[in-house]
């Protein structure tokens, strides 16, 4: 119905919508590559139209999930039944369905759970092993975790979290991961090849700069690698040709030339989705990378992708591309990317300057803040039509099989010119949330 009315972002919307319930339908992903750089605008009737019948569909497909659910309820399903109540909480949501499965949301495992279940969490107990634990039996397992002899390691099917912290921290820093992970990979691997790791990939997590310092070393003489001194921020990818690289996190973190300073959750997930995006790209990537040398051109794709995802928040499980004026989240408060952007918008670099920048002049701010635009003006801009380019682009870098022709290979018949004007045009009509 959308396609018909010349509503291609609405049909989109409605055909990733059908993705996320059904990965794996070739019907949905082709009529989805149909619609790539289609900008019409409907007829204003159409709005109404498409209200109407959009609330009707959801609500025969909310119901059609709850009954899935209880039926797997029922049949003792319980990985069934959280995916089934996940999907109509995300997609479909209504209170009446969630009551009638008797589950609540809970937010710092982004997840739902059963209601008896919630009044435990909320009091500090956790479910351990099957068994149900107090808030003091669970903080005297804490105390038995709180040396890395013997870590809190808690992981899914591809992610490992190790940490000294509690364990209520190491489950949600998991939580986040792989939220995050899900994300990344259904906003790209519709013209990426990503394939998970044969081993877990690792989140290390700490509370202090000391240990943080301390858990970079450690790593580093794990792989018998040069040491990395301790970098700046509140979180750190160890990239290595041969094996799969750690994230190394911390609560204490540093900022320029100041102290280490106690952040809040907020603040370590904004540095941590930047990291895991590098963690994600190359170590998905790694099964068809050249081993033998690291990215040599078009380094900063690699550092824009990592800006653009970063800017991603969640609620309630769901991301949304935030693209705030100010960002405070401990530490310095400082100038969005995209905001910088839109706020020097006659001074930006040329295209060709910027992609033609080594790796190691990247490490101005200024130039980080466009690389992040660039790559949501590629994602997103001129009816999408740039992005199954541009992830055939971070496929190839992210590979280290770039060379002097690959922005070209992989963006043929593209006039540089006309690049260059769509892009300050797009940067010109960004909107802030703060203006919204």
């Amino acid at each position: 119905m959308c396609e018909e009315n010349g509503a291609p972002a609405e049909a989109r919307a409605e055909l990733e919508r059908g993705l996320a319930l059904s990965p794996s339908h070739e019907k949905l992903r082709s009529e989805l590559a149909k619609l790539e750089g289609k900008e019409e605008k409907p007829a204003e009737a159409f709005a109404k139209l498409h209200e109407s019948e959009r609330k009707k569909a959801y609500e025969k497909c909310g119901e059609l999930l709850a009954d899935l659910a209880e039926q797997d309820d029922r049949a003792g399903q319980a990985d069934r039944f959280e995916r089934h109540a996940a999907l109509l909480l995300e997609h479909f949501p209504r209170d009446d369905l969630l009551e009638r499965l008797g589950v609540v949301w809970f937010e710092p495992y982004l997840k739902l759970v059963k209601t008896a279940d919630a009044k435990l969490l909320e009091a500090g107990g956790e479910l351990v092993d099957g068994k149900r634990l107090e808030r003091d039996a669970v903080s005297a397992l804490d105390s038995q975790h709180a040396s890395w002899a013997r870590p809190w390691v808690v992981s899914d099917a591809v992610h490992e979290v190790r940490t000294t912290l509690p364990l209520r921290t190491a489950r949600r820093l998991l939580a986040h991961v792989g939220a995050f992970r899900a994300f990344f990979l259904s906003q790209l691997q519709s013209a990426w090849e990503l394939k998970p790791p044969r081993n877990k990939l690792v989140v290390v997590a700490t509370g202090t700069q000391a240990d943080f310092r301390a858990r970079l070393k450690a790593e580093c003489e794990k792989a018998k690698v040069n040491e990395v001194s301790g970098p700046p921020g509140a979180a750190y990818y160890l990239h290595m040709r041969e094996l799969p690289g750690p994230c190394v996190v911390t609560f204490e973190p540093t900022f320029a030339d100041q102290p280490a300073e106690k952040i809040g959750f907020e603040g370590v997930l904004f540095a941590l989705r930047h990291e895991l995006t590098h963690q994600i790209a190359f170590e998905y990537s790694r099964f068809a990378a050249n081993r033998t040398r690291t990215v040599r051109h078009q380094a900063w794709c690699v550092e824009g992708l990592a800006g653009y995802m970063e800017e991603f928040e969640v609620d309630r499980g769901r991301f949304r591309l935030a693209k705030r004026k100010r960002i405070k989240l401990g530490g310095p408060e400082r100038e969005g990317a995209f905001a910088w952007c839109v706020r020097n918008r006659s001074k930006l670099p040329p295209l060709e300057r910027v992609f033609s920048l080594p790796r190691d002049q990247l490490a101005s701010e200024d130039f980080y803040d466009v690389s992040a635009t660039i790559a949501l003006f590629l994602m997103e801009g001129e009816g999408r039509r740039y992005r199954k380019p541009f992830l055939k682009l971070l496929e190839t870098v992210h590979r280290a099989r770039d060379d002097e022709k690959t922005f070209d290979a992989c963006f043929p018949l593209v006039e540089k010119k006309a690049l260059q004007e769509e892009w300050l045009k797009f940067v010109g009509e960004i909107r802030l949330d703060d203006e919204r």
